[in-house]
């Protein structure tokens, strides 16, 4: 599992979203598209009104983010991280390399018992902790839901598909849930 860790973490953020009421909700995302800073996180984490969004890489400080769009339905919001230019978070002098992107697996190839992993941020109170990683198994493969997802893409000026329109299967799991967990992805290990 250390090996998989490895591989892993550096494309999970901590996303944390200051609200209207001053309340602060924080979560996980992971990097779906390095090159525009598209980090996608669990929906939840979003109110009606929310002032700011911010995305913490492994090696800085908070980025700035803006929300492209969420679905409640599929518990899915994607946010794109501020000043990204071709993978490169450039602000004050500053440059940093965004991590690669999470790569996707072939969902039908899940079974049951299989080994998985999440990293998220634990976030308790004021206390916030952030590359915890939680293991468990796969204990239902296949659990059927259809839920249309798009994002409007403000460089081309339309609405665009995400994750093909849909989702066909819902993936049930034996691992730990903990505060912050919203949003983080699960590995096959």
């Amino acid at each position: 599992m250390a090996a998989a860790y490895e591989q892993t973490y550096r494309s999970v953020v901590t996303v944390s979203v200051n609200n209207a009421g001053g309340q602060v909700q924080t979560g996980t995302g992971f990097i779906v598209d390095s090159s525009q800073g598209l980090v996608v996180t669990s929906s939840s984490l979003f109110t009606n009104s929310f002032d700011v969004v911010a995305a913490n890489l492994r090696r800085c400080d908070a980025i700035g983010a803006g929300i492209l769009s969420a679905s409640a339905n599929s518990d899915i919001a994607i946010v794109q991280l501020d000043n990204i230019i071709n993978g490169v978070y450039t602000s004050s002098g500053l440059e940093i390399t965004v991590p690669s992107a999470v790569v996707f697996s072939d969902s039908d190839a899940i079974v049951y018992g299989e080994e998985c992993y999440t990293i998220a941020t634990l976030a308790h109170e004021e206390d916030v902790l952030p590359g915890l990683m939680n293991e468990g198994i796969i204990t239902k493969p296949f659990n059927t839901h259809t839920s249309a997802f798009y994002f409007y893409d403000s460089q081309r000026q339309r609405e665009t598909a995400f994750f093909d329109g849909s989702f066909e299967y819902l993936i049930q799991t034996g691992v730990p849930v903990n505060g912050g967990n919203a949003g983080a992805p699960l590995f096959n290990a």
